[in-house]
């Protein structure tokens, strides 16, 4: 799979300003996609509770 696969998906991210929302937004433009973010976390097990099937990416 390829990022732009995920491209029309609703995405979990930590808080803007930490170097891991920082990373995925420029991840996500250098490839052409404007992300939508739909949920901050600030722990990586609570992003990936977001993640589960039909919730939204992280």
């Amino acid at each position: 799979m390829d990022l732009v696969d995920f491209a029309d998906e609703e995405w979990v991210s930590w808080p803007e300003g930490e170097f891991c929302h920082d990373w995925l937004m420029f991840t996500l433009r250098s490839q052409g996609i404007e992300p939508r973010i739909g949920h901050f976390a600030g722990e990586h097990h609570t992003s990936s509770r977001w993640s589960r099937p039909g919730s939204a990416s992280a």
